[in-house]
């Protein structure tokens, strides 16, 4: 059985086993489905099995810990068979009812942006909430970045609705991550399990990078922060890439090895709280001596351009910088 208390105190998840809302045998967590109206932690996980239910609202509740972990934004690795689960990493993945045996699916290989996918490049009525979002995340010009990077809303009714699309290429193949833009526990969501490539066997940009040479890469957490900015430092031949969550499979790190080879200088910029995860970057890209960045604020969309323009000085000016 999974090492739950692990995993959630790995994750910086806070749970407790004590308490008049905790059952004997179990722990509880926050209920991530009931969001800010859970003020305590009313969300029972038993121990022996990973079946787990909310107090406040029946409905939320799941015999299958994976699906949990899922909207979490928990990304696992299974070592009793050494396979992936393909499970959400930070919601990137999309929710799916995964059975405890970790199964290989093979995905399909897209290699066109579907129909239904409307690229953003004017201002419209059905555009406009998605510009709008991006100016509340801090891009001054939401309009020219929707072009530049192909960003995308869908015309269709579903799950990929009121989400901004944000295609990755893989070679020919493209895959893609929609972010939500009004408030949900599933920030992020990414095509199910054999819809498309895995989100977590790409990484933002790749194919753009591959073919550039610059001064610097910055390695962001999400597609956004990326995205912010590289539009900003472009022009000065700083680049940037996302993992799209915190795990780093084996693959990605392969594929970031490739990309580093353009660049003076790697930069580890993931969000606050991620120490763990940036050391084990700067193990895996030793050869390249990154530096991890300290962020004055949570992540770099929280920062103006000014601010981004001077910790970016910070680190390109100093030869040695340790973390």
């Amino acid at each position: 059985m999974l090492d739950i208390k692990r995993v959630l105190t790995e994750h910086k998840i806070y749970w407790t086993d004590q308490g008049h809302n905790v059952a004997k045998g179990n722990i509880n967590i926050k209920c991530p489905l009931c969001g800010p109206q859970d003020k305590s932690e009313h969300l029972g996980i038993r121990l022996t099995d990973g079946w787990w239910s909310c107090w406040r609202d029946g409905a939320h509740s799941g015999k299958n810990i994976n699906r949990l972990l899922a909207i979490l934004e928990i990304y696992i690795i299974d070592d009793r068979n050494d396979v992936m689960q393909r499970l959400i990493n930070r919601s990137f993945f999309g929710m799916q009812e995964v059975q405890s045996q970790a199964i290989i699916v093979e995905s399909k290989k897209i290699t066109r942006i579907p129909t239904e996918f409307i690229p953003i490049e004017e201002e419209t009525i059905f555009t406009k909430p998605y510009t709008q979002y991006l100016a509340r995340r801090g891009f001054s010009n939401p309009l020219l970045v929707c072009k530049d990077y192909g960003l995308c809303w869908s015309v269709a009714v579903g799950k990929w609705q009121r989400r901004l699309l944000i295609p990755t290429w893989l070679g020919e193949e493209v895959t893609w991550t929609g972010r939500a833009i009004y408030d949900t526990p599933m920030r992020y969501l990414s095509p199910a399990v054999g819809e498309a490539r895995n989100i977590k066997e790409c990484l933002w940009n790749y194919n753009d990078l591959l073919k550039t040479e610059g001064d610097a890469i910055i390695i962001c957490e999400g597609p956004l922060d990326a995205i912010y900015l590289d539009s900003l430092f472009k022009a000065q031949a700083i680049r940037a890439t996302a993992l799209f969550g915190l795990s780093i499979p084996d693959f990605q790190i392969s594929l970031l090895k490739k990309v580093c080879l353009n660049f003076k200088k790697v930069l580890i910029g993931l969000d606050q709280g991620t120490l763990s995860q940036s050391l084990r970057l700067t193990r895996e890209l030793e050869m390249f001596n990154p530096v991890i960045m300290r962020l004055p604020k949570k992540d770099f969309n929280e920062m103006s351009p000014v601010e981004n323009q001077e910790l970016m000085e910070k680190y390109l000016n100093e030869n040695n910088h340790s973390c």
